[in-house]
């Protein structure tokens, strides 16, 4: 569920700095001034987000004679 949320976070980060700066359209309009930091904190929201719960997917049997022996 993290990684959905984080993907869309980073995602809406996107548009809304592509958007803005290109399209000259600006989703975060509510926000007055603070609409400039806008992407950034939903970029990061989204990537501090999907780093919550970092994956054990590092199971590389090359690198098995670097790990640790029990």
């Amino acid at each position: 569920m993290n990684k959905v949320i984080g993907t869309i976070l980073i995602i809406i980060g996107v548009a809304d700095f592509l958007l803005g700066n290109f399209g000259n359209i600006n989703l975060t309009y509510f926000l007055g001034p603070l609409s400039t930091f806008s992407p950034y904190v939903f970029g990061g929201l989204g990537l501090f987000i999907l780093n919550l719960n970092p994956s054990n997917d590092d199971d590389d049997p090359a690198l098995d004679r670097f790990k640790d022996k029990k």
